[in-house]
Formats: structure tokens, C-alpha cells, sequence
């Protein structure tokens, strides 16, 4: 199983540091390009990894974005798996009705070329 982030659009995957995998865990650091723009996370699998699938994505410790996918089985349709974690996901609450919505993540607000955390946990794993 690989989890990598990448530009969003034509996916380039962006150099990561410092990478750690854990039991359920994967972190790294990667510098912020030198041009603004979208970034997404992928996990992919070119295997059978197991009959249901959870992943929840954190960056810098706070919740963005979560998949569930429990009834994956053991067919041949799901030996790979390819799933694009593309922004935060945004709680819009009225009186009337409560729903989803995404927010790209960016990196129009950073100091481009400066080093960032990306993890998918709440801490990265001591190397």
C-alpha cells in the first residue's frame, strides 16, 4: 500500500522526506512547490490488502477527510485499490438541513518552497 501526495490536475508526485509507515499510519514531510496550487492525497494498492478499507486523513493534527469502504470482499474487482483524497471536508449546518461540501487544499497560503507537514494521523512516527 503507498500513500502519496500529489499536484492535483496531472497528479505529479511531489518529493517527500522523511517518510514513515506504521500500523495504520503513513507521514512524511514534503516542501510546498515553488508555484501555488491544489494538491491531493492517494492511496493506492496494487494488491488484495483486505476485505474492508477506512482511511481518515489529518493534516498538521486536524480531521480533513475520511473514505469507508467495508464491503470490499474478496473479488477480483477490488485486488487494486486507487482512492484520491482531493480536500477538507466542510460541515454546512442550517435549520433545516446538514450536509458536506469540499474545500481544496492548496498551497496559495504558504511560503512556496518552505517545508510543510502533510501526515494522515495526528502525529508523524519518530524515525
Amino acid at each position: 500500500m503507498e500513500c502519496v501526495v500529489e499536484t492535483a490536475g496531472p497528479g505529479l508526485k511531489l518529493h517527500e522526506h522523511s517518510i514513515a509507515y506504521g500500523d495504520g499510519l503513513a507521514c512524511c514531510y514534503i516542501a510546498a512547490p515553488e508555484r501555488p496550487g491544489r494538491f491531493q492525497i492517494r492511496i493506492k494498492s496494487d494488491a488484495f490488502i483486505a476485505s474492508g478499507v477506512a482511511v481518515f486523513v489529518h493534516i498538521d493534527g486536524k480531521y480533513q477527510s475520511n473514505k469507508f469502504m467495508p464491503h470490499l470482499g474478496s473479488s477480483k474487482a477490488y485486488d487494486k485499490l486507487d482512492l484520491v483524497f482531493r480536500g477538507k471536508e466542510v460541515l454546512n449546518k442550517t435549520h433545516t438541513q446538514t450536509n458536506f461540501s469540499r474545500k481544496a487544499w492548496t498551497f496559495d497560503d504558504l511560503d512556496t518552497g518552505s517545508q510543510v507537514l502533510l501526515a494522515t494521523k495526528y502525529k508523524c512516527l519518530d524515525n
